[in-house]
């Protein structure tokens, strides 16, 4: 079954100024307590998602969608403040988007 990415225009337009990082498959994910499932589950708080090739990501948003290894794109965004240099990142899997730590 081949397997597509279902990103809306909407979607996009919310993102432009962002860099696409990586484009990875999710392979689960464990929370804090310890559960771990093979399957995307969305986000939650400090919940971390893991990828098939052996890296992962932190949650820093909630929201509830449930995928079994879906692609994840990972998005990120310098900016300056108070004469720093900061990075934020987002991740967009089937169609949802989550802020990342």
């Amino acid at each position: 079954m081949p397997s597509y990415a279902d990103i809306s225009e909407n979607t996009l337009e919310d993102f432009e100024g962002w860099t696409l990082i990586s484009v990875k498959t999710v392979s689960g994910f464990i929370d804090e307590d310890g559960t771990e499932d093979s399957a995307f589950e969305g986000c939650d708080y400090e919940r971390t998602i893991m990828f098939t090739d052996g890296t992962q990501v932190k949650c820093d948003s909630y929201g509830y969608q449930y995928s079994f290894m879906p692609k994840a794109f990972i998005f990120g965004r310098s900016y300056s403040y108070k004469g720093s240099s900061l990075t934020s990142f987002k991740m967009i899997v089937a169609g949802e988007d989550y802020d990342l730590q």
